[in-house]
């Protein structure tokens, strides 16, 4: 099986660039922009970031143990 997860490693590469990708581009919203909501049912940037911050340890796991079995 260790061969499947050497084929989605490139995952792994993908998840941990992500900030360095994405910080850039938000850096200099003002704030007030990044926690305003598109809609009423729809999170800002600033609620999608604090929400993959705080799920981005339990992703990673979990991509983990599936791709080692």
């Amino acid at each position: 099986m260790r061969e499947h997860y050497e084929q989605y490693n490139h995952l792994d590469l993908r998840v941990g660039d992500a900030p360095g990708v994405i910080i850039p581009m938000i850096r200099d919203v003002p704030p007030q922009i990044l926690k305003r909501r598109p809609s009423p049912a729809k999170w800002s940037a600033y609620e999608h970031a604090c929400h993959l911050a705080t799920s981005d340890a339990l992703f990673r796991e979990r991509l983990d143990l599936i791709l080692s079995t």
